[in-house]
């Protein structure tokens, strides 16, 4: 190929083609060049140097030698690439020695150089060709001066006798040019082999690094800082957003590296001893023998959270890629979505959801000595609701978190898991009752736009006054004082809640299976049970659609039976079944009670409460196999 109208050849191949290219023009050139022989052995003629020569003869080989170059260029223009052209170059230098031999100039040593022109080509197949045929031509030229030179010499007495002396020492002569010269053109290709190879290395190289200077290019864009850490050399490498080296800095005893002790002023308090664990390079060979990735992410004051990343760099030991990557922005998006799938809409507190997963973190973690769990209950929701409409209800429900929210404040997690009911984890010493009282408190002075006064009841379940409880225990215990202030709320008010609890022991006797479901929540509260299946906790366990499909698919509910069941049952059919306006839905399935089957009736009624915002209902299993 060619770069600024140079010929730049990549491999020996193409040299080879493109010098050959180069040696056939620079031959035209000497032929054109030998045309002025013949004025210059006019020019010996006149002068007396040349005695047997004539003038014709100088006219005829300037003659010659312009026609052959003159072929020779348009063989230039033709195939200027062709082992041919390069040959009859050869061929044409050999006629004009042969025709001053025959002119009688003794110039016998110039024809042995002319093979040596052909060592240009850097093709030992053209310097052999080129040896013979100079030795053939040599022959030739002696045949038809033999008689003229034997006359020259008493010691010849025959024109035979000098052709033979003359080819043999000829012979000698081309053995010792060809031997020389093939040796000396399988050195020249050996270099110009070597010299090619090594510039294919150099390029491969060059290639390679640049390739990996286009990766480093690329990842700067996502890396806000990239090292290349060797372990081995006690090495530490930045790189700047160009992908070129910066700096190489050596790893001191601390083993931190000079950006890892610039980020340590930008951390929280709380994070510094573990980035400074977690940037040790004195000990990252060891926490990545088994690992070709590590990370922890870190919030700063600076540049918000950032990812700081160790990468094993593949093949070699003891060497890394640290990186540094700004991911605030999806973190704060993460952080966003996290508070949205556990915020209840209509009050912006913690929800269901939320609550399960402190429970969960409770239970794992353990719970403090000052852990209180409050259960919190609106008094008279569904009265509200029945007479002023849901915009009333709404308005206590809100009205009901803004008055937690103003009595806890940042004291504790506070959640609406249902309707009317809020649950709140505070871990605090101080005293759990004044905190109710704070609450009720606070209640008490509310006032709505459409409802003028709230009223609610809360109980409460600490671990300093119950040790060795579970969290499930303190729920229990909670619920229970909570139900009690409710009662005594109702009897405060005139309302006689006994005939509610004797209708409830019917039902309970009636249906071997009651529960509260939300669907919007997609969580199940347990009102009644068999005994035997009961479970130690007491109301929501865990999602509802997990709980009635785990129950079909257990082996409780006939095959035959199951297809329909998991249909009836799914909860998105739920709700559209219930949002379209129908008040009852009733499912039949056989059921396993020990070993055999026996006929049951699933039904559910949407609460008095429902609404698409709460889509609140309630479960009944009754058997009718009896």
């Amino acid at each position: 190929m060619r770069e600024n109208n140079k010929i730049v050849a990549s491999s020996y191949e193409e040299f080879v083609l493109y010098n050959r290219i180069r040696t056939n023009k620079a031959l035209n050139l000497i032929l054109w060049g030998c045309a002025l022989v013949g004025p210059a052995l006019a020019i010996g003629i006149k002068a007396g140097v040349y005695a047997f020569i004539s003038y014709a003869s100088a006219v005829g080989l300037s003659a010659l030698l312009v026609v052959l170059a003159s072929v020779h260029y348009v063989m230039c223009k033709k195939m200027t690439d062709s082992i041919w052209t390069g040959l009859f170059a050869i061929i044409s230098l050999d006629t004009a020695v042969v025709f001053l031999i025959y002119a009688r100039a003794n110039i016998t040593m110039t024809l042995f150089l002319v093979p040596l022109i052909a060592l240009f080509f850097c093709d030992r197949k053209i310097y052999l060709i080129t040896v013979v045929i100079n030795y053939l031509v040599l022959m030739g030229a002696e045949w038809m001066v033999s008689d003229f030179m034997s006359s020259l010499r008493t010691d010849m007495s025959s024109s035979i006798k000098w052709f033979v002396y003359a080819v043999s020492g000829y012979a000698i002569e081309t053995i010792i040019l060809g031997a020389t010269g093939y040796a000396l053109s399988l050195e020249i290709s050996n270099y110009f082999h070597n010299l090619y190879d090594s510039q294919k290395d150099l390029s491969d190289k060059e290639k390679k690094i640049m390739e990996q200077l286009e990766i480093l290019n690329a990842i700067s864009d996502i890396y806000g800082h990239i090292s290349i850490i060797n372990l081995k050399d006690k090495l530490i490498t930045n790189i700047n957003s160009t992908g070129q080296s910066l700096e190489t800095f050596e790893i001191d005893e601390s083993g931190i590296s000079e950006i890892n002790k610039g980020m340590l002023p930008i951390l929280r308090k709380e994070d510094i001893d573990n980035f400074v664990e977690f940037t040790n390079l004195n000990t990252l060979a060891e926490r990545m023998s088994k690992r070709s990735v590590i990370y922890k992410e870190f919030d700063s004051s600076l540049i918000g959270w950032f990812r700081a990343q160790y990468i094993a760099v593949t093949g070699l030991q003891d060497q890394f890629i640290y990186t540094i990557q700004d991911i605030d922005d999806v973190k704060r998006k993460e952080e966003s979505l996290v508070r949205i799938s556990n915020t209840d809409e209509l009050t912006k507190l913690l929800n269901r959801r939320a609550y399960e997963e402190e429970l969960k973190k409770l239970r794992d973690e353990g719970m403090s000595d000052n852990l209180v769990l409050y259960y919190v209950d609106i008094n008279g929701l569904k009265q509200v609701n029945d007479d002023l409409g849901h915009n009333a209800g709404d308005e206590i429900i809100e009205g009901t978190a803004d008055c937690i929210r103003s009595a806890v404040g940042d004291n504790g997690k506070i959640f609406r898991t249902g309707g009317d009911e809020y649950q709140i984890i505070i871990d605090t010493d101080e005293n759990p009752n004044d905190i109710k009282k704070r609450i009720l408190d606070t209640v008490s002075e509310w006032s709505g736009k459409i409802v003028k006064s709230l009223a609610v009841s809360v109980g409460y379940a600490g671990v300093k006054d119950n040790p060795g409880c579970r969290i499930e225990d303190l729920e229990h215990k909670a619920d229970e004082q909570m139900y009690l202030e409710k009662n005594k709320y109702y009897r405060n008010k005139g309302i006689d809640r006994r005939g509610q609890k004797a209708v409830y022991d019917v039902v309970c006797d009636t249906y071997t299976k009651i529960l509260r479901v939300n669907l919007t929540n997609d969580s199940y509260q347990i009102i009644n049970m068999p005994e035997h299946e009961k479970k130690s906790d007491k109301g929501f366990s865990g999602a509802f659609s997990t709980w009635i499909t785990n129950f079909g698919k257990s082996g409780y509910v006939h095959h035959d039976d199951l297809a329909e069941y998991l249909e009836s049952t799914d909860v998105d059919y739920l709700k559209k079944y219930f949002d379209d306006g129908n008040k009852r839905i009733s499912i039949f399935y056989r059921r396993k009670y020990d070993d055999e089957f026996k006929q049951v009736m699933m039904e559910m009624i949407p609460s008095s409460e429902y609404s698409r915002d709460c889509q609140e209902l309630f479960l009944y299993v009754k058997d009718i196999d009896r």
